[in-house]
């Protein structure tokens, strides 16, 4: 067993077991199984499911040693990145060739006392997944198959520590407090994005996986590692406000009039064409679609308290006396990906229903990060963590305001499940009704509400969320409000500055972004 000698769950447990083990501390993973997977497995105990855990980390760390095949098949599954990140699902891999007509299961199999009990595991386990973290020195892209042979890390839940496995069987590892380790590893973990199909949150596309007993579905869609990311490529800027010479030239052209004084509401433009005196009616242009394209931690939170936020862990990290080190603070670039969740509330003519996106984040794209070894050691430390700006480019909805009120509301929260529930939300909207339905059609007629009078309705819905989840906070958008608040020219053409949204914790902008054919 290991002895990391912490005295304290604040320290390198805190730091790297959280995430190494499920995506941004839910080190209950192993026990909350059941209720991800599905009530129709018989999920095992927590103990019986470490016992699975357990071995199956035993057998991969002999497999791995054994076979070079297996390691490069391992890379290969893990660069595909199926769920956006460096994740193998166990049941996707189990039934393909190694080498000479050799599955993935005959290896491993081959590293079990008892065949039986990888028989179990794949009953009891259907999520379990081989993770591979972004380490300073070793990664999926980096891996050298030829030498290097990672160990295999598995969390130990009623301990609350860690066990290494290699092929010589459990190494103690000795570790301070705040370390990254500099040596090739594995981690075996339970998979948050994906689910057997029917479960009640599987929202995604269904995976085409052939299993004897499970089929499984993404959570979300925004988790399917084969759909085009539309994000843009990373700028470093850490401002959130987002300054483009190019945005769409509908918005372009709706800024201008609304510059002019010609419109006051740029959507007016954007979403049903309007623009007087020429015209001044028009149909939904389905198009264009509210867009997050940029999210960031606010300017002004320490980047410590930032990350302190979204990992469940009290308190800003302390300096380690004499050294520049970062300590007592769980950091997520050396497990997976934050899981954001964004949740609409928005009135509807025939309802309110509250819209769910979730999608995956790098730690890597919320913050700057700084590596220093401390040699001789196999250990790395955080030196130095700064804010930026990521651009999701995450499509929410078409505003069609014959159907959707004046105001949506934006909740955002960092998903990490514990137990789920439900809570009412009532939320109070403007409705426009200056539509007329022609050849079976609405179209928008006059700006802004018309001549005619606007309806004010309250609704309260429902939405289901997750105790776990870290709030940060909510904010407001309004069908009325700016799109492009301002332009400025430096000489090399004008520059477009977004409108940006507050909620407390974090900055978004957010702008109808054209995704059909112009």
């Amino acid at each position: 067993m290991l002895n990391f000698k912490l005295g304290a769950k604040a320290m390198l447990i805190a730091c790297l077991i959280g995430f190494f083990i499920t995506s941004c501390s839910n080190q209950d993973g192993l026990e909350e199984a059941g209720s991800l997977q599905n009530a129709v497995v018989d999920n095992s105990t927590t103990q019986s499911s470490q016992t699975n855990y357990n071995l199956l980390g035993q057998a991969l760390a002999g497999a791995m040693n054994e076979s070079p095949a297996f390691r490069k098949l391992l890379k290969k599954e893990a660069l595909k990145k199926f769920d956006k990140d460096y994740d193998i699902l166990y049941h996707m891999i189990k039934d393909v060739s190694v080498s000479n007509d050799q599955t993935v299961r005959d290896l491993l199999v081959s590293h079990f006392e008892n065949p039986a009990d990888l028989e179990r595991i794949e009953r009891e386990e259907p999520l379990i997944t081989l993770f591979i973290p972004k380490l300073p020195e070793f990664s999926a892209e980096s891996w050298d198959i030829d030498s290097d042979i990672p160990k295999v890390a598995v969390y130990q839940k009623e301990e609350d520590d860690l066990i290494f496995y290699s092929n010589e069987g459990a190494e103690s590892i000795e570790m301070p407090e705040g370390a990254v380790p500099a040596f090739p590893l594995i981690v075996l973990k339970l998979n948050e994005r994906v689910v057997l199909s029917n479960s009640s949150i599987a929202g995604g596309r269904s995976l085409a996986i052939s299993s004897d007993s499970f089929s499984f579905s993404f959570i979300d869609d925004s988790f399917d590692g084969t759909r085009q990311d539309d994000g843009d490529e990373d700028d470093g800027n850490t401002e959130i406000e987002r300054w483009t010479p190019t945005p769409n030239s509908k918005l372009r052209t709706a800024y201008s009039a609304y510059y002019w004084n010609t419109i006051q509401w740029q959507r007016d433009h954007i979403y049903y064409n309007l623009m007087p005196p020429n015209t001044t009616r028009g149909r939904l242009d389905s198009r264009y679609v509210e867009t997050i394209s940029t999210l960031a931690f606010r300017n002004g939170i320490a980047p410590t308290t930032a990350y302190n936020r979204i990992s469940d862990h009290s308190g800003d990290p302390d300096r380690i006396s004499g050294s520049t080190r970062w300590s007592g603070s769980r950091f997520p670039w050396i497990e997976g990906n934050f899981e954001f969740v964004i949740t609409v509330i928005r009135n509807g003519r025939s309802g309110g229903s509250p819209l769910v996106k979730r999608f995956p984040v790098q730690a890597e794209e919320l913050f700057n990060i700084q590596y220093t070894r401390d040699s001789p050691w196999s250990q790395y430390y955080i030196t130095n963590i700064s804010l930026k700006a990521f651009r999701p480019n995450l499509e929410i909805s078409t505003w069609d305001l014959q159907e959707y009120g004046m105001t949506w509301k934006y909740q955002v929260s960092e998903y990490d499940p514990i137990q789920s529930t439900t809570r009412s939300y009532t939320h109070t909207s403007e409705f426009a009704n200056n539509f007329s339905l022609k050849a079976g059609l609405f179209e928008k007629v006059e700006l802004n509400f018309g001549t005619t009078n606007k309806t004010v309705d309250t609704q309260t819905m429902t939405v289901s969320t997750d105790f776990g989840n870290d709030d940060l906070g909510e904010l407001e958008v309004r069908f009325d409000a700016p799109v492009i608040f301002d332009n400025y020219n430096p000489g090399s053409g004008p520059i477009y500055g977004i409108r940006s949204y507050d909620t407390g914790w974090i900055n978004m902008t957010i702008e109808p972004a054209l995704f059909g054919n112009p």
